[in-house]
């Protein structure tokens, strides 16, 4: 089932910012290297990352979803820990929506890579194969 099909089914929806990354990161071909001089894979290393993040973010707030349809079969503090985590992920995941890169940038200057650079969506060549 593909992220465009599971949206539907969860109540999740994505935007539109989202959708252009994760198409950018699936045209990525299966190499172990990025060509920085190609500009269909200047973004591509970016685009996987985030798409690696905002998927975990996604599916991590879909698994808890499904824990809490049960509230009984937890006691109170863990019941807590899960809505804590729930209020987080959402939080994140709306974030995600509106700048795909936002943890991608939030790590870049964190960490201070070496000519890290910043990015958005409007930095990202539209998909050929929308």
């Amino acid at each position: 089932m593909t992220w465009r099909f599971r949206v539907i089914f969860t109540g999740h929806k994505t935007s539109r910012d989202i959708q252009i990354v994760a198409q950018t990161a699936f045209n990525m071909g299966t190499t172990l290297w990025f060509d920085k001089e190609n500009i269909y894979q200047q973004h591509s290393e970016a685009c996987v990352i985030a798409c690696g993040q905002f998927t975990t973010c996604y599916n991590l707030l879909e698994y808890i979803e499904t824990l809490l349809l049960d509230p009984s079969a937890y006691d109170a503090v863990y019941q807590n820990r899960l809505l804590s985590l729930k209020q987080q992920l959402t939080t994140d995941y709306e974030h995600f929506k509106t700048d795909p890169f936002f943890m991608y940038n939030d790590a870049g200057r964190d960490y201070r890579i070496d000519k890290f650079v910043p990015l958005s969506v409007s930095d990202i060549p539209f998909p050929v194969n929308w």
